[in-house]
């Protein structure tokens, strides 16, 4: 094989790879954002009843108090394999298996743990950021 035909493989691997990406971004950014939502339903049941979803499908938006004073958080897809929340990327990968997963810093996250690193500081900004998927009882060995 020379090294043209290495590359023509290469370049049909790569155009597969995309394609698997682009078909499953909207269903991974869809899924944030139900996690999301199912972390602001908890928020509101205990306390946090200024929490409002808004946006459009592509651009989405949460705001926390009222219209005069608040704060926002933005879940957008700049491009189909790069997934951004708050201050936040997430990129879209194939994992093992051949399966688009989402990762953070290099490592494989799930929607529910990117939704939690997402509203973390968000909910709670006197806190440092949740850096770890594991709760904060499970860290301190309390579960």
């Amino acid at each position: 094989m020379s090294w043209i035909d290495e590359r023509l493989a290469q370049r049909k691997a790569l155009n597969e790879r995309n394609q698997l990406l682009d078909e499953h971004a909207a269903e991974i950014y869809a899924a944030i954002w139900k996690e999301m939502m199912t972390f602001v339903e908890e928020a509101k049941s205990k306390g946090f009843t200024d929490l409002l979803p808004n946006g459009t499908a592509q651009n989405r938006r949460l705001i926390l108090g009222n219209p005069d004073h608040n704060r926002t958080i933005m879940l957008t897809m700049t491009d189909k394999r790069v997934i951004r929340g708050g201050s936040l990327s997430f990129e879209l990968d194939i994992c093992d298996g051949g399966i688009v997963c989402l990762k953070h810093d290099g490592e494989q996250v799930s929607e529910r743990d990117a939704a939690r690193l997402i509203l973390d500081p968000f909910l709670f900004p006197e806190f440092s950021p949740v850096t770890s998927k594991k709760s904060v009882y499970a860290t301190r060995g309390v579960l």
